[in-house]
């Protein structure tokens, strides 16, 4: 991580939601985002939408990984890859989705 992602996301200081939104950064290579539900459900999918905006240098990464917490262990569930390739040069908006068999998660 490159120290301008440090300062940049020590800024925030708490919660990176707003309603149903999730706040990101620009340049978002090899990101982790976690997100942590109030206590424990069963689940059927999980999803993350980006945006791509290359005029800003925003681009969809080749695929995102979706894992959960079970028995205490992260366990890596299922991949999503892009449908939209890094040579459109339309913003764009994209959700990563998967399904995911009744898991019990937080």
């Amino acid at each position: 991580m490159d120290a301008t992602f440090q300062k940049n996301e020590a800024s925030i200081g708490g919660a990176l939601t707003t309603v149903d939104n999730w706040k990101g950064y620009l340049r978002q290579m090899g990101r982790d985002v976690t997100v942590t539900l109030p206590s424990t459900e069963s689940i059927q999918a999980i999803s993350i939408e980006m945006e791509q905006d290359p005029g800003s240098g925003v681009y969809y990464p080749n695929h995102a990984d979706f894992e959960v917490k079970y028995n205490g262990q992260w366990t890596k569930v299922s991949t999503a890859h892009t449908k939209i390739l890094s040579t459109d040069k339309r913003i764009s908006t994209q959700t990563f989705s998967v399904k995911v068999n009744n898991i019990n998660t937080q």
